[in-house]
């Protein structure tokens, strides 16, 4: 090793200690149990964690806990798909979303339409605040009075979604 690399190494090592002792993120501290019992702290689940049923929240805490929008955290989902030539887009109306997204000229290497995104890759949702507690919309069940749509050309479709709140 010559000069240089040697002083390289060491700024680096320096760097990294440096960083780790300042700036790295402290890890998550654990509940203290306060109440002299032995054994582990039962841990409340997050906001985002609530125990729901595969789909729909359970009704006895939906009201306390969501607010204006405990109406619109039962329901069933139904789906509404447009389409032309090109592509394939569905949408649900559990959250309001895009559920899957096929371009029809397109294979992949199964030979099979190509899927841009499907149900397990588009979890998309927005955080609220609602009443103290965090409320992802992607729970929620959405309104649509919009129904499958086929277009040609240049002809252009929407779809429109609403919350009962």
């Amino acid at each position: 090793m010559d000069r240089n690399q040697l002083i390289g190494l060491t700024l680096i090592c320096v760097m990294l200690i440096t960083y780790t002792q300042f700036f790295a993120p402290k890890p998550p501290e654990k509940p203290v149990n306060t109440q002299g019992q032995q054994g582990p702290v039962a841990e409340s689940p997050a906001p985002h964690q609530a125990q729901t049923t595969p789909l729909a929240i359970q009704p006895p805490t939906a009201p306390a806990q969501y607010g204006l929008f405990a109406p619109a955290t039962q329901g069933t989902a139904k789906e509404v798909v447009l389409e032309n030539e090109v592509m394939k887009v569905t949408l649900t109306t559990r959250g309001g979303r895009v559920k899957e997204v096929v371009l029809k000229n397109y294979r992949d290497h199964q030979n099979q339409p190509l899927t841009l995104l499907d149900e397990q890759s588009s979890h998309m949702g927005f955080q609220l605040s609602t009443h103290g507690t965090q409320l992802n919309t992607g729970d929620l069940f959405f309104e649509t009075a919009d129904q499958n749509q086929s277009v040609e050309g240049k002809d252009s479709a929407k779809a429109t979604f609403t919350l009962p709140i």
